[in-house]
């Protein structure tokens, strides 16, 4: 008995993915070939796919990675124990505009104070963060406790789409309280907002030359009365 392919259906169209499900007499693999070009003579460049080896009866194979409001074109196929291959007809289907923003998460600071080279004390903070998908970084941050839409300063905006994210804020005032939130917006456009929250800045540390001349000035400050 030679394998058939029936019931070929689309199901769960997502921004970036959908699912192939079709069904065959015996018991073979599943493979869908796939591609968003088109060529002449109702043709299709089919030149990605996905599958498993488990022969089954009912195949269910889901596509990723596809892009969004993107048409494409896929041809289920399955081959038995002894490579007799079923190919299904060229169909086609469209993913949806993504409306999604990102899911931004594990928000992290990490706040030093340093001295610059005219000796005078600034502070900065590392901020990190993580997207369920590849988006752009930035933040937003302001002196003072948390005021609702109320942020002074911007930094720029990392136009590099990534899933890690890292932003360091300069000159920042030492012994300081900021209110800040992490902005991240996708391929599409969508952009997500962290929830608003407070760091405060350290001082500088005194070093250690500094702390050995303050404990001689203490203890030895009685030889001021000498002139």
């Amino acid at each position: 008995t030679l394998p058939q392919i029936s019931e070929v259906a689309v199901e769960n169209i997502l921004p970036k993915g959908a699912t192939i499900t079709w069904k065959t007499n015996i018991e073979t693999d599943s493979f869908v070939d796939f591609g968003s070009s088109a060529v002449s003579n109702g043709g299709a460049n089919l030149d990605q796919s996905q599958g498993k080896s488990e022969k089954v009866k009912n195949h269910t194979i889901s596509l990723i990675n596809l892009s969004p409001a993107a048409t494409y074109y896929f041809q289920a196929k399955s081959r038995d124990e002894f490579s007799n291959a079923a190919v299904s007809e060229l169909l086609s289907f469209k993913t949806t505009v993504d409306t999604i923003p990102p899911i931004i998460k594990d928000l992290k600071s990490e706040t030093s104070a340093i001295a610059d080279a005219n000796g005078e004390t600034r502070a900065q903070s590392i901020i990190s963060w993580a997207t369920d998908e590849p988006a752009t970084s930035q933040v937003q941050y302001s002196l003072g406790v948390s005021e609702k839409d109320s942020y002074q300063y911007s930094t720029e905006e990392n136009q590099t789409l990534t899933n890690a994210h890292v932003v360091v804020i300069s000159s920042l005032m030492p012994s300081a309280t900021y209110h800040m939130r992490a902005i991240s917006k996708d391929e599409a456009g969508n952009i997500a907002v962290s929830d608003d929250y407070t760091i405060l800045t350290l001082r500088q540390e005194t070093s250690l030359l500094q702390y050995i001349i303050q404990i001689l000035e203490e203890r030895f400050s009685w030889l001021n009365i000498f002139g």
